[in-house]
């Protein structure tokens, strides 16, 4: 017999809510401003517009947003296919990117004096902007890539554990 808490748990649980799911969400959603900020904004190219003309508006609404997250869902699909899985690899590298990002056009605007980004949190385009943008970003790789560690490690912890608890040395099933 379940409590009702239990009840309510599992009426309000989404049914897709696993850790793949989240990852991919998570890294679609970090990834899309980030990618209109450093390659669509700077070549002056537009985002895909999901538009459908069904002649009612809930429903236009409606595929809209379901084409909006399926696109999201993939996005964040395939950069945690390209890193193997991992939220926060997958973060690191993101950031990791934007890093390198602001040190190309930083080389453009040194070789031609015109620097097409602004940064991310101000309209300012002056240098102190810019390397309070760059800071920024090394303080969320750092924390993503130290996150990622520490994650890796208990995992390794976990295994040895298993390992030496094991009978007789055994691994464990």
């Amino acid at each position: 017999m379940t409590s009702l808490g239990e009840g309510v748990r599992e009426l309000v649980r989404p049914p897709f809510a696993n850790y793949d799911v989240v990852v991919y969400f998570g890294c679609g959603l970090f990834a899309l401003p980030l990618i209109y900020h450093y390659l669509v904004e700077p070549s002056q190219l537009r985002f895909p517009r999901f538009h459908f003309d069904l002649g009612m508006p809930f429903a236009n609404e409606a595929i809209s947003t379901l084409s909006l997250l399926f696109a999201v869902y993939l996005l964040g699909h395939i950069i945690a296919y390209l890193v193997i899985s991992g939220l926060f690899r997958s973060l690191s590298l993101l950031f990791l990117a934007c890093i390198w990002a602001e040190a190309y056009y930083a080389a453009m605007c040194l070789m031609s004096g015109d620097y097409p980004l602004r940064p991310l949190l101000s309209d300012a385009n002056t240098i102190p902007a810019h390397l309070f943008n760059i800071a920024l970003l090394y303080t969320a790789f750092g924390f993503s890539i130290s996150s990622y560690m520490k994650f890796q490690r208990r995992y390794a912890e976990e295994a040895i554990f298993a390992f030496v608890l094991s009978p007789a040395g055994k691994p464990a099933a």
